[in-house]
């Protein structure tokens, strides 16, 4: 029998994460019921990224950019405030795990900055304020 090769790719890689994963994140923190970024921290640290779960990456950057999507994209289902937090903490971390220079912005489409604005005044009202200080440190360093 072989044996399985070390996972070569870690939570903290540069955005390789696929949409099962980033399902598997926002389903994981939402389980645990606690809707503080340290709290998603603990999740995005936990997951396992296996080879083959991985987009294939075109370029660094269009890859940082599905994985944009990807987060934002739970924010068109009927999302629960735990997934609103979620999604932006995932936002704020893709963008401050980077080590590349200059970070890659996040660019979004009108629709997709409504929805990402009303998730968090969703998560103010709540209140959630670490949703809100990641929204307000992505605007201002991304």
């Amino acid at each position: 029998q072989m044996q399985s090769q070390p996972n070569p790719y870690t939570p903290e890689d540069e955005g390789y994460l696929s949409s099962d994963i980033i399902k598997d994140i926002l389903l994981q923190f939402a389980q645990k019921g606690d809707c503080s970024y340290k709290s998603f921290r603990e999740v995005w640290k936990t997951i396992q990224i296996h080879p083959n779960n991985v987009e294939s990456r075109k370029t660094h950057t269009d890859t940082v950019h599905i994985t944009y999507y990807t987060f934002l994209s739970h924010l068109f289902l009927v999302p629960t405030i735990a997934t609103k937090a979620g999604v932006i903490y995932g936002l704020y971390t893709v963008y401050h795990t980077q080590t590349s220079t200059p970070r890659i912005r996040l660019i979004l489409s009108l629709p997709m900055w409504n929805s990402l604005r009303m998730a968090v005044q969703d998560t103010r009202e709540v209140p959630i304020p670490d949703a809100h200080h990641c929204f307000k440190k992505l605007v201002v360093d991304g």
